[in-house]
């Protein structure tokens, strides 16, 4: 098995699930582990597929969903650097229970399931470092809740369009929606119309101008007081 790039193994150390790992630990995880690469749009795994093992995001966004009864997509979670997915299939039956698909070029790190479960057996400190790592991961949920529920739309809008990948074409930096407008706007905790209010707001501001997915940021600097830390 190929090692690890140093992009991988310093997502690795940036999830906040491993914080607390002690270094043997970290090598251990890494054995256990394997780098891949997707396009955009490619998908990772289906709902349903047999279960390899869980994933980390060391670059780009992954959109997990599941598929209603009616055909349309529903958007679960979208999934940025340095953040997990998919454990619930380590403990809960062998299956993929949604469908992970890449929004744009992704390099993930799968941790392979049987090897990953051996460490939590055989290992001690590891299943104590990883209960630890935990804790704080639960920390940080909490903090960004506590802040989605206490922040005005326009702001949480900002915050959401400045963790997306800045691009650029010969109109400048650009941001590229990762799912329709109303499935982000849930995500976002408000409703459609209301997202389309708070992106015409900032329009209006001067800080973006939207091209449908795609919105170019015109005042990056106002963006980022507007989004916060």
């Amino acid at each position: 098995m190929a090692a690890l790039s140093d992009i991988a193994r310093g997502a690795i150390r940036a999830s906040p699930v491993f914080s607390r790992l002690s270094d043997d630990d970290l090598v251990a995880l890494e054995r256990a582990s394997e780098e891949q690469t997707f396009r955009r749009e490619a998908i990772v795994f289906r709902q349903g597929d047999p279960s390899r093992g869980f994933y980390l995001v060391a670059e780009g966004m992954v959109k997990i969903v599941r598929e209603a009864p009616d055909g349309r997509e529903v958007l679960l979670h979208l999934i940025g650097p340095f953040d997990n997915f998919a454990e619930v299939s380590l403990f809960e039956g062998s299956e993929y229970p949604a469908t992970a698909i890449c929004v744009e070029e992704t390099r993930l790190v799968l941790f392979r399931r049987d090897e990953f479960l051996r460490l939590l057996a055989s290992r001690p400190g590891f299943s104590l470092g990883l209960f630890a790592g935990m804790s704080v991961w639960l920390k940080r949920l909490v903090e960004r809740i506590e802040a989605l529920s206490v922040s005005e739309a326009p702001r949480r809008l900002a915050r959401f369009l400045l963790d997306l990948k800045l691009r650029r074409d010969e109109q400048g930096g650009y941001v590229e929606l990762p799912a329709r407008k109303y499935l982000i706007a849930g995500q976002l905790g408000m409703t459609a119309p209301t997202f389309s209010r708070c992106l015409a707001r900032l329009e209006e501001s001067g800080l973006i101008r939207t091209a449908g997915q795609r919105i170019y940021v015109l005042d990056p600097d106002r963006l980022e007081e507007l989004g916060g830390p």
